[in-house]
């Protein structure tokens, strides 16, 4: 019998956020959190994401309602201490949600003794069949995305064992 490991609330709730504002007890619903006092559990999540930079309130402090963090591309430039010319942009919303499901991927084949490497050059591969077989940009667009975290995770857990050896 294998244990199903669901992602880290803070994951599913990044998945489950839009561009479309939610109330925090759809939001939990949405993301399948099926904690007793979900909506607080949700709430307070919500404000970690927030005060990351990931999410964004809109509404009140006591019924907020939560979505993605809608940017433009001038606020990025100017939240960034390396100017624009340079190349270098501040990773999207959708980046920080990748980089989330690949640390939910090495946590999992850690958790059940696995090898995180081979792991996420399973989930890369299948990612890139996506792609390849997709005529969806977004889709496409977000396969990409999860790529370039893997790729990151790949050298980063490369460069770890390297050292360790």
């Amino acid at each position: 019998m294998t244990v199903s490991r669901h992602p880290s609330i803070r994951a599913r709730i990044l998945i489950a956020l839009t561009d479309e504002p939610i109330s925090t007890l759809q939001l939990a619903e949405r993301a399948s959190i099926t904690a007793r006092r979900r909506a607080e559990v949700v709430k307070l999540a919500c404000d970690v994401l927030e005060g990351e930079g990931l999410i964004e309130r809109v509404g009140g402090r006591r019924y907020p309602k939560w979505r993605r963090l809608i940017r433009s591309t001038s606020q990025t430039c100017i939240d960034t201490a390396i100017p624009p010319s340079s190349g270098w942009v501040t990773p999207s919303p959708d980046a920080h949600l990748a980089q989330e499901l690949v640390q939910g991927l090495v946590q999992s084949a850690v958790a059940k003794g696995g090898d995180p490497v081979a792991r996420l050059q399973e989930f890369r591969t299948l990612q890139q069949a996506a792609i390849a077989i997709s005529r969806d940009v977004t889709l496409s667009g977000a396969a990409e995305e999860l790529v370039r975290a893997i790729d990151l995770r790949l050298q980063e857990l490369t460069a770890a064992k390297s050292k360790l050896l």
